[in-house]
């Protein structure tokens, strides 16, 4: 059992920013779920390490959600001894479909 809390969502949170989200939740109403899978993706030169989950419709479309930050640009900051702070850092998703 986790000790983590199930996360609120922020009602004041930019629409714009979130968009890709938006999109594809209404990609996903009404489909059935085939198979999901969740794995760390290869690495990637110069790219920070991901974990990736992938959902499997019946309908043969695949979603792909990985975990996108700015973890490169903080690393430069830190590089360069500025001040950093934990707002300073964001983490999104990429978000990419599979159509067959």
């Amino acid at each position: 059992m986790s000790s983590i809390p199930f996360p609120k969502l922020d009602k004041n949170a930019d629409p714009k920013r979130l968009q890709h989200l938006t999109n594809a939740s209404s990609k996903m109403e009404g489909k059935t779920v085939k198979k999901v899978t969740g794995a760390r993706r290869e690495n990637q030169k110069d790219v920070h390490n991901s974990d990736v989950l992938q959902i499997e419709f019946t309908d043969g479309s695949i979603i792909s959600i990985e975990t996108a930050s700015n973890a490169m640009n903080m690393s430069d900051k830190i590089n360069s001894d500025q001040k950093t702070n934990a707002e300073d850092f964001n983490v999104t998703y990429w978000i990419i479909w599979k159509n067959e």
